[in-house]
């Protein structure tokens, strides 16, 4: 999703539509997050980031 897509979220259901016309076959965005290790707060979750498990398995940090 893009800034300035609109969606609808139908709590009820539990659904979330984009409903942007070219949204299957638009290109992927990356986004450079090289320079940004730090500022604010990112530093303090670092650790949890690093050590976080897969999110199937429900996402635990084991310490």
């Amino acid at each position: 999703m893009r800034d300035g897509d609109l969606v609808r979220l139908d709590a009820t259901n539990g659904t979330l539509n984009v409903l942007v016309d070219d949204f299957e076959t638009r290109d992927c965005v990356s986004i450079d997050l090289s320079t940004s290790h730090s500022g604010i707060g990112r530093e303090l979750f670092d650790v949890f980031r690093k050590n976080v498990g897969l999110s199937s398995n429900g996402a635990g940090v084991v310490v």
